[in-house]
């Protein structure tokens, strides 16, 4: 459906039609982020290829710079580097293909190949290059996509603070002569709950020692 003539030719209505609301709304999502793609290329002309290629690409990267680093700080760089990881093995699940063989033969062609442009071949058109595919995606996307993830994992990781694995569980369990009670109760699998209700301020104190010496 075409509508022409109009007297503001800069505003265009897009009048979508469908059998049944979940394909009007699916077309209205696919519309909505078609938009959003010409705004980031028009904000920023850069495009990087799609099919996992970047993050493969960003994932040997993080790899080889965590074999640099010395102490803990190395399993922090191997976790992110799986993390990137997710993403073309989503993506080769998805098409129905083996995403562990998908993934070790294509982090082996880009050693191999010292090329950042192979990736799934979702369609099935018989080459990895998402080059010869045309399978692009914006920089500003791209980056846009990391750094919501990165900051996602890092509030994670400030809630939980320390996983601990394991099944032993640990009492601490104090009570005063009708002055008030302290309850805490903590497991090795970092659950637990404080129940306070004490008019001594160093009841507590003892008890977090204790917990401490435990931990």
């Amino acid at each position: 459906l075409v509508i022409e003539h109009c007297d503001n030719p800069k505003t265009v209505t897009a009048l979508i039609r469908g059998s049944n609301k979940m394909i009007v709304d699916e077309a209205t999502r696919s519309l909505h982020d078609s938009l959003c793609v010409v705004r980031n290329l028009i904000r920023d002309n850069h495009v990087v290829y799609g099919g996992g290629s970047a993050e493969i690409s960003c994932s040997l990267k993080v790899a080889e710079a965590a074999d640099k680093q010395q102490g803990i700080d190395q399993y922090a760089f191997r976790a992110f580097s799986q993390a990137l990881d997710v993403v073309p093995t989503s993506l080769a699940e998805n098409s129905g293909l083996d995403p562990i063989q998908v993934l070790t033969s294509l982090k082996a062609e880009h050693v191999k190949q010292k090329n950042a442009y192979l990736g799934v071949d979702c369609l099935g058109n018989g080459t990895n290059d998402m080059r010869q595919q045309f399978v692009i995606e914006t920089l500003i996307g791209k980056k846009q996509q990391f750094l919501l993830a990165t900051q996602l994992a890092r509030m994670v990781l400030k809630i939980n603070d320390v996983i601990i694995s394991g099944k032993d569980q640990y009492w601490v369990c104090w009570e005063g002569a009708n002055e008030g009670y302290l309850l805490l109760y903590v497991s090795s699998s970092g659950e637990g709950y404080v129940g306070l209700n004490s008019t001594r301020l160093w009841c507590f104190i003892v008890t977090l020692i204790i917990v401490l010496k435990l931990f």
